[in-house]
């Protein structure tokens, strides 16, 4: 029953993470597309979006930490269910076809972690870059104005 907790558990972090991510690209997207505007207005939509764009990032953040805590929970009861022996069908072909499942999709959730904390890092890093060109912009602007 715990395992079927944990395998709901797993599926709407991943859900949930899934659509953060996208939503992070959606508002990353939008920000490039707002660095364009000048004005006031523009000025503040800019401003609406990154704190929309860290809100985003917190968020999936948690959602990550909450899967390693996840994966660490599955690890410790793992190990203790390891220690108290082998179960009673221990050679049972449904439970180790339930295993060989449950680590092929350990092992695609951990790639699509790795991909999405390589988007993050890359957005991130964009969004340092679109913060400099922002302050160079402007100190251009107040040098020749």
């Amino acid at each position: 029953m715990e395992a079927e907790d944990a395998a709901g558990s797993r599926s709407q972090l991943a859900a949930s993470g899934q659509q953060q991510t996208r939503q992070l690209l959606a508002t990353a997207y939008q920000l490039l597309e707002a660095c364009d505007g000048s004005g006031a207005e523009a000025e503040e939509r800019r401003q609406q979006l990154q704190e929309q764009y860290l809100a985003l990032s917190t968020a999936l953040r948690e959602t990550l930490q909450q899967c390693r805590s996840l994966e660490e929970a599955e690890r410790r009861l793992g190990s203790s269910a390891a220690a108290a022996g082998p179960s009673s069908g221990g050679d049972d072909p449904d439970a180790a076809a339930l295993r060989a499942r449950a680590a092929d999709l350990r092992a695609r959730l951990e790639e699509k972690n790795s991909l999405i904390k390589a988007a993050i890092d890359r957005l991130r890093l964009l969004l340092d870059a679109l913060c400099m060109w922002d302050s160079s912009r402007r100190e251009l602007a107040a040098a020749v104005g």
